[in-house]
């Protein structure tokens, strides 16, 4: 068989498990033969979440060419983030990856108050700094949803319950937080880049 195990060795794209080694579920040998032997394509699946990737191969390089879907870590980049905003970022991606939801929707919320505290508003409790960020003008009244919910994952997280928290329920709190950081930090400062006025946050 020329596909090679090493390619089956990846970061799943739909539930971020690092290094996991992926089932392989079919293979297209016969176009493979009618193209002249050079490109194949297999599909994999994770024994995780079940998830489904396509990585076409150059059989003679023995080399990938393309995987669809791409790995999501590249989706979860944030440019421009503080060194404890990202601390706090990366450690709810590592612990989630590592599989303890309730640990990683801690760190989302530390993400946020670190974030708060960027724009010196460091309020007595967080729903406070969310509503703070609002009256500045840094975030929109949707992202002051997003926010709440972002803190209630985290609060389920911190404290012991009966309610279990969902690697699904805090994945997508955290692709939340992706984009909140990116609206606080990476457009602002990308617009800079561009000449383009800062936001006007109504102090004097």
């Amino acid at each position: 068989m020329p596909f090679s195990s090493e390619f089956s060795f990846r970061t799943c794209p739909w539930c971020s498990t690092q290094d996991v080694s992926m089932l392989i579920k079919s293979q297209d040998v016969k176009n493979r033969v009618a193209i002249g032997g050079n490109r194949e394509w297999t599909w994999l699946a994770c024994p995780r979440c079940g998830g489904a990737v396509s990585i076409e191969t150059h059989v003679q390089a023995r080399s990938v060419l393309k995987v669809v879907p791409e790995t999501a870590s590249s989706e979860l980049n944030v440019n421009h983030l503080p060194s404890d905003v990202q601390e706090y970022y990366e450690n709810a991606q590592t612990v989630l990856n590592a599989g303890v939801p309730s640990s990683a929707a801690v760190e989302l919320r530390r993400t946020l108050e670190a974030a708060s505290q960027h724009f010196e508003v460091s309020e007595r409790t967080l729903v406070k700094s969310i509503e703070k960020l609002a009256e500045k003008g840094l975030i929109t009244d949707v992202f002051t949803n997003v926010l709440g919910h972002i803190r209630k994952v985290g609060n389920v997280g911190a404290h012991a319950s009966d309610q279990n928290l969902t690697h699904e329920e805090v994945n997508r709190a955290l692709n939340f937080t992706t984009q909140v950081l990116r609206n606080l930090f990476e457009i602002p400062e990308e617009l800079k880049s561009l000449g383009a006025p800062a936001v006007d946050t109504g102090d004097e």
